[in-house]
């Protein structure tokens, strides 16, 4: 991962600017992604996504914590959407995250199971790891919930991802922990073929 480009494409989310992260796909034959700050279920197309932007909106939570405590997360509430779910620990005060559990509809899609991975473990060398990095440290910066949804190059295999990434604390109420749901969108024809 380019560090440099994740501290750019950060600084612009962090600040309500897309413009970089619409070069940055723009540049590597893909399209600009979606960003949406503070997402309203209605913002947001699929049933497993607005489940969980739902489930995160009704649990307690302490006056002006930007979410709900970690520890309250229960993995049977959360059946419907279960397979497309990932806990990701901040590390190092948002230099790394670590990957607590990737959802098994998840790793398939992906092709590889992320859990116990940090992100910079992660790092396929795609244009891509920089974007996401740049949303988890920008989520965390801006201490609020939100959705992106981006469009690879054509070499992917996959069309687009769509992920909601909601903030979760600890003990002394700071962003500790994301929950998040990541939805693969449709495979693309093989070009070999």
């Amino acid at each position: 991962m380019d560090e440099a480009v994740a501290v750019q494409l950060t600084t612009d989310l962090v600040a309500g600017t897309t413009a970089s992260a619409a070069r940055l796909f723009v540049d590597n034959g893909g399209r600009p992604p979606v960003i949406i700050w503070r997402p309203r279920v209605a913002d947001l197309e699929l049933p497993q996504l607005a489940f969980l932007l739902r489930y995160w909106e009704d649990l307690p939570r302490q006056t002006n914590a930007p979410g709900p405590h970690l520890k309250l997360i229960d993995p049977l509430e959360m059946r419907e959407a279960l397979g497309f779910v990932t806990l990701i620990d901040v590390v190092d005060g948002g230099n790394d995250f670590l990957y607590r559990v990737y959802g098994t509809r998840i790793a398939e899609r992906y092709g590889a199971d992320l859990t116990g991975k940090r992100t910079s473990q992660t790092d396929n060398g795609s244009y891509a790891a920089a974007f996401l990095v740049a949303i988890y440290r920008a989520a965390l910066r801006r201490a609020e919930p939100v959705f992106s949804e981006h469009y690879p190059s054509p070499r992917s295999s996959t069309a687009k991802w769509s992920r909601i990434v909601l903030p979760l604390v600890g003990d002394g109420g700071r962003i500790e922990r994301f929950l998040a749901g990541i939805i693969a969108g449709p495979w693309r024809p093989s070009s070999s073929g």
